[in-house]
């Protein structure tokens, strides 16, 4: 009954909201194409497929075919990305592209920046707020993207697009449980408006719990969108999605489950709100004017009962609550000048926070933690795409920012890609990235610095792609990385400095072969080699070797079979518990079977971790074993 509750609650706040949006398009009525069909990840010029570097894109059919329980399982197999997840939904997950950071990589949802510069980690996003449902495709850019994003695209940038439309109008009910007794449903309503737009709206609800020991997590969600366009290339877009989620787990760095001296379990809640438009409109001459504007909060909180010492001291009971609030304009021209198609423009972005926090540094004695700022970041930026060739395309892009309180950066980002025979392309690519310190590293009133620096990356890649007959494409790329200023916190100074450089080389290998028809393979491989400058510990978390492989089938058209085979290499880590440790290496097998009975039905089968494989993401912290998932989507 209370999950049923939930579903209403959030069938209930999606109506409103759709509602909402409609008034707001009767007053001001302006025809669009869909704000989703001009969203290119990492360019205002030009499309995906010209644009040099490595770029993978899950599109809504890969999305229903690996039935995911989150976004993270989509992003395993995608080549340079590792993922952690400790424990489950309910504690703190980790994507890390190219051996960067967390916080090195810029998240995006519709365009929307959702990274959170207030949390201890410097600026990243707690991926467990968006439902996998909502999403019709996630692009993933790897490498340095500040001179197209500015700050926080240090190592790369992944845009979730949230679904737009239905070619019909269609009420879609989902919902799935697993042997644990989580249940997930949703409700969705699509359709067409006009004769090029379209709405999308969808409430879901979801409560895992006991799928790992000591890790629980709820979240209640609605997203919507509602676009406009016309044939002369005008269009207009608003979207807006709200999720509120709260879970628990075993602190971080505490040994989890298994190793924790101290049973009672960290509770994290928070409240996640975005919105947005997005118009644009042709002024002739092959030139285009675009406009957007979005708002993002944040309420989030955590109580944490800290972590008892062990090898390493231990960390005090702590607890706080946070708000954020930022708010963006980005405006631009995009057009011809002669053989060059170039985009100028400029964009503002004010972002301010708060936090009340607590440390129980002295038994029965809280020491306060709490800090406000605000920062206004001023941004302009260039980019221009030449073809001198059909087989040739160069692109380079310049931006600078001017943030409050910071030194300006202006960033560079050149591309190459030549196509060198009718089947075989290069592409080289070299680009700078920065990243503001986050407002807790700032601000802190116990371990913050005001005087820290931006942290800086350098990176160069050489990729080859090969097409083998119209069936199998294979692409090889080679990239070095250079880290510096990186922020790490001085145990003797007991503050965060800028002190650390990192170089990072690395070999990402992927390839895709439709066999026959209905029997497509994919694979790819992952190499990675990090040097710390200065310290003969490796960082955490990152394996030298990882890979996949997936196999899509079709024997008839009522049903597909998606199977996908893991293996992650051995990682260091560490933990209060046990220092530095070593974790073993691991192999994971998942099944995804969908079977359509009815033209309108979907019956879901899945078997996670199929092999039940004992293994750990971090030190303590068991990974679910064999997980058994049934599940159904009907429209109506």
């Amino acid at each position: 009954m209370e999950s049923c509750s939930r579903i209403a609650r959030a069938a209930v706040t999606a109506s409103l909201l759709l509602l909402g949006c409609v008034s707001a398009l009767h007053a001001a009525p302006v025809d669009g194409d869909g704000f989703d069909t001009v969203t290119v990840t990492g360019t205002r010029v030009g499309d995906r497929h010209e644009l040099p570097g490595s770029i993978s894109v899950i599109d809504r059919a890969a999305i229903e075919a690996a039935n995911a329980t989150s976004v993270l399982d989509l992003l395993r197999t995608v080549p340079g990305i590792r993922v952690t997840q400790p424990g489950g939904r309910g504690g703190v997950a980790s994507v890390f592209i190219r051996g960067g950071e967390p916080e090195f990589t810029m998240v995006l949802l519709d365009g929307i920046r959702v990274n959170d510069p207030q949390d201890v980690r410097g600026g990243s996003f707690d991926f467990s707020m968006i439902d996998v449902d909502d999403i019709e495709r996630i692009e993933i850019v790897r490498g340095p993207q500040s001179a197209i994003y500015g700050s926080d695209a240090l190592a790369g940038v992944i845009n979730f697009i949230t679904r737009a439309r239905a070619d019909e109008p269609v009420v879609t009910l989902d919902g799935e449980v697993d042997e644990h007794g989580t249940e997930h449903a949703g409700l969705a309503l699509a359709g067409p408006v006009g004769e090029s737009g379209g709405f999308w709206l969808r409430g879901a609800t979801l409560d895992e719990s006991d799928v790992t020991p000591g890790n629980a997590y709820t979240s209640d969600s609605v997203a919507g969108k509602l676009s406009f366009g016309s044939p002369a290339g005008t269009y207009f877009s608003v979207f807006s999605r709200y999720a509120a989620n709260e879970g628990t787990s075993f602190p971080a760095d505490s040994g989890g489950y298994r190793l924790a001296v101290l049973r009672t379990l960290e509770h994290r809640m928070s409240r996640d709100f975005t919105a947005g438009i997005a118009g644009g409109v042709r002024l002739g001459d092959g030139w285009r004017f675009e406009l957007r504007a979005s708002r993002y909060e944040r309420d989030d909180g955590y109580l944490s009962p800290g972590v008892a010492p062990g090898v390493f001291a231990g960390v005090p009971p702590n607890g706080a609550r946070s708000t954020l609030e930022q708010l963006s304009l980005s405006a631009y021209l995009t057009g011809e000048i002669g053989p060059v198609v170039a985009t100028l423009g400029g964009d503002l972005e004010q972002v301010e926070g708060s936090s009340l926090g607590y440390a129980a540094i002295v038994p029965d004695m809280l020491t306060p933690m709490s800090f406000a700022l605000e920062r206004e970041v001023k941004g302009a930026f260039a980019e221009l795409m030449y073809r001198p060739a059909r087989t040739l395309v160069l692109s380079a892009g310049v931006r600078r920012d001017d943030p409050d309180g910071h030194a300006g950066e202006t960033t560079l980002k050149l591309g190459a890609q030549w196509r060198i025979a009718p089947r075989t392309t290069v592409h080289a690519t070299w680009g700078e990235g920065f990243k503001l310190p986050g407002f807790f590293e700032l601000g802190s009133p116990l371990v913050g610095n005001p005087e820290l620096r931006s942290e800086r990356s350098e990176s160069a890649e050489l990729g080859l792609t090969r097409r083998f007959g119209d069936s199998l494409s294979a692409t090889l790329t080679a990239y070095r990385s250079e880290l510096n200023d990186l922020i790490d916190f001085d145990f003797e100074r007991f503050t965060h400095v800028n002190r650390r450089s990192v170089t990072v080389q690395g070999t990402e290998l992927e390839a895709a072969w439709a066999v026959v028809p209905g029997l497509e393979l994919a694979a790819e491989v992952t190499y990675l080699d990090l040097d710390v400058e200065e310290s003969d510990q490796p960082l955490r978390q990152r394996p030298d070797w990882r890979g996949s492989l997936s196999a899509l089938w079709s024997p008839r058209e009522s049903w597909l079979l998606r199977t996908s085979w893991s293996f992650v290499g051995e990682s260091f880590d560490s933990s209060v518990p046990t220092g530095g440790v070593l974790l073993p290496a691991y192999r994971r097998l998942d099944v995804a079977l969908t079977w359509r009975p009815l033209q309108d039905l979907d019956l879901l089968l899945s078997a996670d971790n199929v092999l039940d494989e004992e293994y750990e993401e971090a030190i303590g912290f068991p990974a679910p074993g064999r997980r058994g998932r049934l599940g159904f989507r009907y429209r109506f």
